[in-house]
Formats: structure tokens, sequence, C-alpha cells
């Protein structure tokens, strides 16, 4: 059995792995004290002389001015939109998509990576670091003509089902509380975990790039990717097993906690399966839940713990009863 000290120390080291990982990723000095992640998506946006970004920005579409005389405290990722720097950026540049474009005053006191896009550089610009424009890094894989047969696309989709299905039904017997204080937090509090998810999903991005560009941390990018891509499947697992909980309370069956999570968790691969069919609709919809999964996740410290909201708005909530 684990007891509570045991708890702390595996919560403790959790968070000391994910903040030193985050504070190696972004290159921001320590004098500065706190740390910060900008995301633009839309809309034109001006550092203006004389003014300081800190924390990491991305740049998923929109346009970002970083003025002569500006400085930026942390990494800049493009993935979209337009970036204009003719000042100081204090970590590294990478360039996924979008345009970005270096003036003779820029200068970049990290690495400069461009995967994809368009990245131009005018004379008199200093970059500290490596260079690599590579516009198509990745080699393009031959593609068959003949789309994939209705069999095949039904064996996958079964494959699919059955292992997640096998997943939670494993994980359902070794490890019942975690799974199910997971899932709880996620159908409970949805909004809650589903903010701390984005802020996760938005942190670790650019966090896993930069480290892909630096050679001596790729190692360490392929641990992040495979403890997140654990972390996603336990969270779909914890929701699996929540849904599948209300599944048999409304049809009135009598299922051991295993079978139930396994059915669950059919039934919400199968839906989000079915709803990935649909354009736009269907990535928006599974986003959302791998959202929120991963969010509980987090919220209940990968279930170590169950979530309860803060005494203020218990308080609150009995007094809005108490008054009705």
């Amino acid at each position: 059995m684990t007891t509570v000290p045991t708890r702390r120390l595996f919560l403790s080291f959790l968070v000391l792995l994910w903040l030193g990982l985050f504070v190696t990723g972004c290159g921001i000095s320590g004098e500065t004290g706190r740390y910060s992640v900008t995301v633009i998506n839309q809309h034109h946006h001006v550092v203006e002389s004389g003014q300081t970004l800190i924390g990491n920005t991305v740049l998923i579409g929109g346009t970002l001015v970083l003025e002569e005389g500006a400085v930026h405290h942390g990494p800049v990722t493009v993935f979209a939109g337009d970036a204009l720097i003719s000042g100081q950026v204090m970590g590294d540049l990478t360039v996924l998509g979008g345009t970005a474009a270096l003036t003779g005053t820029a200068e970049i006191t990290g690495d400069v990576a461009a995967a994809d896009g368009t990245l131009t550089r005018d004379a008199g610009t200093a970059v500290r670091g490596g260079i690599t424009d590579e516009p198509n890094p990745v080699a393009t894989l031959e593609r068959s003509t003949q789309p994939r047969a209705p069999a095949e696309r039904a064996l996958w989709f079964l494959v699919g089902v059955t292992v997640m299905a096998s997943l939670a039904w494993l994980t359902a017997r070794l490890a019942p509380r975690p799974l199910r204080r997971a899932g709880t937090a996620a159908t409970d509090f949805p909004v809650i975990s589903g903010a701390l998810g984005a802020l996760v999903l938005v942190s670790a991005l650019p966090l896993v790039v930069s480290m892909i560009f630096t050679l001596f941390l790729i190692p360490v990018a392929v641990i992040v990717l495979v403890g997140f891509g654990a972390t996603v499947v336990y969270g779909l697992l914890a929701t699996g097993r929540a849904l599948g909980v209300r599944m048999i309370r409304r049809l009135g069956w009598a299922l051991s906690p295993p079978r139930t999570a396994a059915l669950g968790t059919a039934v919400l691969v199968v839906c989000l399966q079915t709803i990935g069919l649909v354009p736009f609709v269907g990535a928006a919809v599974t986003g959302i839940v791998i959202v929120v999964s991963v969010g509980a996740v987090f919220l209940t410290g990968f279930g170590l713990r169950g979530y309860r909201p803060p005494d203020d708005e218990i308080e609150e909530d009995s007094a809005r009863g108490a008054s009705a």
C-alpha cells in the first residue's frame, strides 16, 4: 500500500521534473523570477522599443512585431502567421510555418532553426547560436494512390478499440482508485480540467520543439513525448471508466470495475472515431476530450489524490442551496 509520505514524494518528484524541463527549454534568465506563455493566433501585436516580453511566445496566426530596442526573454516559436524581428530575442527562434523576417538590427542569442515556412535574414543580423535553415528537412513519404480498403480500416479500428479496452481493464485492476479519481475530475470538473490541460499543452509543445532542435536534448524530448503520450492514454482510460460507470447505472447492469472501465473506454473510442469522420467538428471534439482528460490527470496528481474545489466555492454553493 502506498503511504501518504510516499505519495507526497512522488508528487514532488513529478512537479520538480516538469519545472526542470520548463527551465531547461525556455532559456529564461533566473533573474526575472517569473515565467509566462504568450500565444498569438490573430490580430497585429507590437512589442515597442524599450518594452520587455518575458516567457515563451507561440505564434499560430496574426502578426508579431518586435521593434528595434525591444527585448524578448525566452524562445519564439512560429507555427503560422508573420513575425518581424528587429529587436533582441534572448532565446531560440524556431520557424515551423508561416514567415519570420530578421532585420539588420535583430539579435538572437540562441539558435535559429527553420523546418518549414519562410525565414529571411538581412545583412547585419546577429545570431549567437547555430543556424539551421532547411525548407524540407523531413523526407516526403510516397503515398499510395489507392485508398485503404474498408476491410483494412475496419480491422485497424477494431484493433484500436480492443487495445484501449484491454488497457482500461488492466489499469482498473492494478490501480482502481487513481483511475477513478482522475475520471471523476474529468467528468465533474470539465472546465477546470480543460483549462489546466490547455495550459499544459501550450507550455509543453514549444518546449519539446525547442529541445528537438537542440542536439543533446533530443533524448530528453523523446522521453517527454513518450511520457506525454502515456499521460494522454491514461487520461482517456480514466474518462472512459467514468463514462462506463454512468452507463451501467442508467442501464441497471452489474459489472465489475475492470469490465466497467473496459466498456466505457471502448464506447468512448468508438464515439471519438465516429465523430472524427466529420471534418473540423471531429477534430475539435477529440481535442476537447484529450485536453480535459490530460487536465484531469494533472489536477489529481495522476490519480494519487482526489480533487476538491476551494472551500469558498463549496460555501457559496451551500449558501445558494440554503437560500433556494
